[in-house]
């Protein structure tokens, strides 16, 4: 009874870790979303200001820098991502805006909030035909994706491969 006892404790634990693990892989999207100039649009909208992100800038070979999340914004002044053309349907995926302070210029990015580590993930980005699909991968595997909806006519730079 005691060896049952044992083996089933052993097999609840294990459960519960690869179960954390995967999840963690699959839904822990709150503190990462894209970037476009100094403005992060990220599906949180409950971020405690002022905040770190460190900014992986895409144009520039994944470089990393550090910027502070300053304030929510609702102005396309500060943020391309809420220009007239696009804005509804930017803030209909779930996205929330925040302005970013940081020395360095921004172009297309993808901001982390407390998120360790993050050399050891790969970041891309491709055009679709009205937008830019951001994404990050860990070890081959998709970890998170993200789009930017245009409101234009683009030329498409993704693979299927990358949309996955």
């Amino acid at each position: 009874m005691k060896q049952l006892l044992r083996f089933s404790t052993v097999l609840l634990l294990t459960s519960c870790h690869l179960m954390l693990s995967e999840n963690s892989h699959r839904s822990d999207f709150r503190d990462i979303g894209w970037m476009h100039g100094k403005c992060l649009a990220i599906k949180n909208s409950k971020l405690r200001l002022p905040v770190k992100v460190t900014v992986i800038h895409l144009e520039n070979s994944n470089q990393i820098t550090q910027g502070d999340v300053i304030n929510k914004t609702t102005s396309a002044d500060n943020c391309y991502a809420l220009t007239e053309d696009r804005k509804q349907m930017n803030i209909d995926n779930g996205y929330s805006f925040y302005q970013v302070s940081s020395k360095s210029d921004i172009g297309l990015a993808i901001g982390l909030i407390h998120m360790p580590e993050p050399k050891k993930y790969r970041y891309h980005y491709c055009t679709t035909s009205e937008g830019i699909q951001y994404s990050m991968t860990l070890k081959g595997n998709s970890f998170w994706q993200g789009y930017y909806y245009l409101g234009y006519d683009s030329e498409e730079t993704c693979s299927a491969e990358t949309n996955q």
